[in-house]
């Protein structure tokens, strides 16, 4: 069994992870809001996605198929254009994921035609993002939640098994008895009678 002060480090530490967990968690939501993506949490689609051409890049809207869906967008037919730097627009050639698909967000594929900032639009899909483009930047807002779900993960552990060895510790150190407890005419010599235990009347003789 872990001693008093082993014990206390095991709570102190699972505090500590605890409160970088909450931390943690909240970093993803600040992060998650301002990521141009359409898995965060409040997306803005970037004007042009950084393309090279002969690649395949997945197109995205927040929701996936089933957003399209409750507006009424047609999935299964995916009428885009692209352009760069305000030119005149060409089709695109997109392969729609359909009503089928496992995706969360993934709408459509596509192979780019040029190589470098294309801008993107597709017919009653509304703004479109390419999450997997050239110049994505790094998911910071996932790293922080795989990072908030293990310290939390750990914290909760940790505090467990200090709870867990507190109450093992008081049941063997069983209930207070007789013998444990404060004694009055207390002396080398027994003195007028056996030593008998501490009351109420006695408080004048015992001091605060």
């Amino acid at each position: 069994m872990p001693s008093r002060t082993r014990r206390t480090q095991y709570a102190v530490t699972a505090t500590l992870l605890l409160v970088l967990g909450v931390l943690l968690l909240g970093l993803y939501r600040v992060s998650s809001g301002t990521e141009n993506h359409a898995y965060s949490s409040s997306p803005d689609a970037p004007t042009s996605f950084k393309l090279t051409a002969g690649e395949e890049y997945h197109l995205s809207v927040p929701g996936g198929v089933e957003a399209l869906k409750k507006r009424a967008a047609d999935v299964t037919t995916a009428q885009c254009e692209w352009s760069i730097n305000g030119s005149a627009t060409q089709a695109l050639v997109v392969s729609a994921e359909g009503e089928d698909t496992k995706a969360t967000n993934v709408v459509g594929s596509f192979v780019s035609p040029f190589t470098g900032a294309l801008h993107i639009d597709c017919v009653g899909w509304g703004p479109v993002f390419v999450d997997d483009a050239d110049n994505t930047k790094p998911d910071y807002a996932l790293g922080f939640l795989i990072a908030a779900t293990i310290v939390l993960t750990l914290g909760v552990a940790l505090a467990m098994s200090a709870g867990w060895q507190a109450m093992q510790a008081r049941a063997e150190s069983g209930p207070t008895s007789e013998d444990d407890e404060v004694q009055r005419f207390v002396d080398v010599d027994v003195v007028d009678g056996a030593d008998v235990e501490i009351v109420s009347g006695d408080r004048g003789d015992v001091g605060s």
